[in-house]
């Protein structure tokens, strides 16, 4: 039975913040130097930029996999539908991943050419899952499915998902709005995708430090 938030100790009054406060103050701080630094990008004359895309990227797939695979496996229905709404939202991130990289401007064709705006549709359709699932998951709060039939539910809407997106890239480019017109750059509807994906992610580190005043015996996962 989930305990009562109001009757477990706050994490606010056994936890230092120090530490966290002082590494997001210097991961911030690196990114402005950088944003705002008058020196080129360092991987823009790298040789085997290429190769070095494609074995980061890998790892990306792999580990989104991973996380499909842990968080299925370890499922019990007296559980917490949270990691499996994770899980499944990684198997679709994985999916899209290998599009992604498998579109790179250098790579063999992938049912069609590669270019910039291909790699970044795929990009961003990885992205914004990911996103979504995660604000779902910390937004429903920690409970059981009604059924253990749900999770295949959650499982075909990511999978279908992904499927959407391949078809729309892969056959029906033309539907989607551009990303990124060579000799210009990126496009305002792609800049505007990345600001919305943030803020996607804002909302979720938000609730996160909001919630972490719960136990987490609240967190029905972490029982059996």
């Amino acid at each position: 039975m989930m305990t009562n938030p109001k009757n477990s100790t706050s994490a606010f009054n056994t936890s230092s913040w120090t530490g966290t406060i002082l590494l997001l103050s210097v991961l911030s701080a690196t990114l402005v130097f950088f944003w705002h630094a008058p020196v080129s990008q360092p991987f823009e004359q790298l040789k085997y930029f290429l190769p070095l895309h494609t074995i980061l990227e890998t790892v990306s797939v792999v580990m989104a996999a991973m996380i499909f695979a842990v968080g299925w496996h370890a499922y019990v229905p007296s559980r917490a539908m949270n990691v499996v709404l994770i899980a499944c939202g990684f198997l679709a991130v994985a999916l899209l991943d290998v599009g992604h990289f498998m579109s790179y401007i250098g790579m063999p064709d992938f049912v069609t050419p590669g270019s910039t705006s291909k790699s970044i549709d795929f990009w961003l359709a990885a992205r914004l899952i990911s996103a979504l699932v995660l604000l779902s998951a910390i937004s429903i709060g920690w409970k059981p499915f009604s059924t253990a039939r749900t999770r295949y539910l959650i499982a075909t809407i990511c999978a279908a998902y992904a499927t959407l997106a391949y078809w729309l890239i892969l056959f029906h480019a033309d539907l989607l709005p551009d990303t990124f017109i060579p000799g210009t750059g990126l496009t305002p509807f792609k800049v505007i995708a990345e600001y919305v994906i943030v803020l996607l992610n804002i909302v979720s580190a938000v609730l996160l430090f909001l919630f972490m005043g719960n136990s987490i015996a609240d967190n029905g996962y972490a029982r059996n």
